[in-house]
């Protein structure tokens, strides 16, 4: 249980350094840091489709990563005058 409580206190200071959308797309890194763990440390051997899909979630991740907002007021473009 301290475990977990650290853990989502350690979550909720990272939203207070960056935005939702950069927390919720690293969230998403959860359970291949899981796999690649458990291959490590347990021994288990990984398939190809699970390689696979950690591909596409780190590809993701970087795609999500490189949008950048438009500046936007109440619904109008800001000029960058």
């Amino acid at each position: 249980m301290v475990v977990t409580l650290g853990a989502y206190g350690m979550y909720n200071y990272a939203l207070s350094k960056v935005s939702v959308l950069t927390a919720a797309a690293f969230s998403n890194l959860v359970p291949i840091f899981a796999l690649l763990l458990s291959s490590l440390f347990l021994g288990e051997a990984l398939n190809i489709d699970q390689w696979i899909s950690i591909m596409v979630v780190f590809t993701g991740g970087l795609v999500s990563q490189k949008h950048k907002p438009k500046n936007i007021e109440y619904g109008q473009e800001k000029s960058e005058t």
